[in-house]
């Protein structure tokens, strides 16, 4: 049965995408034309954060791309796997993200055709991309609750008849018993046992008649 607040977290997961290619996009540039008066520290703080970002993008990936073990991310990838467009076009993005790591560490010259490439794809349709997947996983998530909600309701209207039932039993051995009552006071002391034994049939509909209403 679908968990909305822990599926939430995994859909949020998913969503960061989009936040954590702009971030790397703008500490590429940080990284690439620092502001005057930055310092080695302050830049490899930069390079920490973004491939901090890089590597958030890639366990996603490897989610959608059911590369993870654990119900969550099977959930995830079941859902991605009819969206196998959408994760391509992500998939790209990340690979992009990457070189853009990499090259930072070494030669920067090709930095800023990556960086224009990452521009192009996050503008073609890799952010729908990410959207059209949350989507779909929300409306997994929406139509798990609603067939909870369907599966409690046939169970309270199956309870709800059951006791009816129970109720009218209930009713219908305490008659039973108050005849058979009668008819033991009519016969005397030949018809002792019959008290008895309608005694207890009115004992046990009283018994069934308050489970009924418990």
């Amino acid at each position: 049965e679908a968990k909305p607040p822990a599926h939430r977290g995994a859909i949020d997961n998913v969503a960061t995408l989009r936040s954590r290619a702009i971030r790397i996009a703008l500490f590429a540039r940080l990284i690439l034309h620092p502001p005057a008066g930055t310092d080695t520290v302050l830049l490899d703080q930069y390079r920490e954060v973004l491939n901090a970002q890089v590597a958030e993008m890639q366990e996603v990936r490897a989610i959608l791309e059911a590369q993870r073990a654990g119900t969550m991310p099977q959930w995830i990838a079941g859902i991605a796997k009819a969206h196998a467009s959408d994760v391509a076009r992500i998939s790209d993005l990340v690979d992009i993200s990457q070189a853009i790591a990499d090259t930072l560490a070494g030669d920067k010259s090709e930095v800023e055709s990556l960086l224009a490439e990452h521009f192009k794809r996050g503008r073609g349709g890799v952010f729908e991309s990410v959207a059209s997947i949350c989507n779909a996983l929300w409306a997994d998530v929406d139509a798990e609750r609603q067939a909870a909600l369907a599966r409690t309701a046939a169970d309270a209207a199956h309870i709800s008849a059951t006791l009816a039932r129970m109720e009218r039993i209930g009713k219908h051995v305490r008659l039973v018993a108050l005849n058979a009552s009668v008819e033991a006071a009519r016969a005397g002391d030949a018809g002792k046992g019959l008290g008895v034994i309608a005694h207890e049939f009115k004992s046990l509909a009283e018994e069934i008649q308050r489970l009924a209403i418990t």
